[in-house]
């Protein structure tokens, strides 16, 4: 499951717009679509500069601009619109390995996990009734965070009905993020969605959990 960094190429020119050098996207057709739903043409006008730098960014991913601005859009609400308010915020990972590394005992580890989750467990019972969130929303929110931090995984869905869910996260902060974020999750399911019996398995870099959404 490693993952190659990829090597942006230094573009060759440069474009300095001013703040009302504006130009519309439109003729790239952008499309929104909500989950399960018909997508939506939109047009919107950007600065020349952000305009270049989302070509450049669309042809080093080798995808079209369309795409590219789908991809943002899904971000933004899938992620970026909800995290602040369920206390996410943007920190170094050197920084966190680092205050991990002063901790010596893996078991202070996970309480201090659980005295976090439990922190937590009002406003995330508050969102969940607020926004009807069901436990497959959770599983869809828990993989948009795994994608934003960069992390290589697998989620695979079997069974009949698509109940039982496998993930296989690798990070690459070490044995203490694993536990503290399985620690995490365990209490997450458990608080806001009865689910006692999801199966973890923790070593090193790698956190691999099972669960059937069929239980809740």
């Amino acid at each position: 499951m490693d993952v190659m960094p990829y090597i942006r190429k230094k573009p060759t020119e440069h474009h300095t717009a001013s703040p009302f050098d504006y130009r519309s996207i439109n003729h790239s057709h952008f499309k929104v679509k909500t989950r399960g739903g018909p997508s939506e043409s939109i047009s919107f006008r950007v600065s020349r500069n952000i305009l270049y730098k989302l070509k450049q960014e669309a042809k080093q991913k080798e995808i079209s601009v369309d795409t590219l601005m789908t991809q943002i859009a899904k971000q933004h609400a899938e992620w970026h619109a909800n995290a602040s308010q369920i206390g996410f915020i943007s920190v170094r990972k050197t920084l966190i390995m680092k205050l991990l590394d002063e901790i010596r005992d893996n078991e202070k580890i996970k309480e201090i996990a659980r005295e976090v989750a439990r922190e937590s467990s009002d406003s995330l019972h508050f969102l969940k009734e607020q926004y009807n969130v069901s436990i497959e929303s959770a599983l869809d929110f828990i993989e948009v965070w795994i994608k934003e931090a960069g992390y290589p995984y697998v989620h695979d869905i079997s069974d009949v009905d698509r109940s039982i869910h496998h993930f296989v996260i690798q990070q690459d902060m070490g044995l203490k993020w694993s536990l503290y974020l399985s620690e995490i999750l365990r209490n997450l399911f458990e608080e806001l969605f009865n689910l006692n019996e999801v199966h973890f398995d923790v070593t090193g870099n790698i956190i691999r959990f099972t669960l059937d959404t069929s239980q809740e």
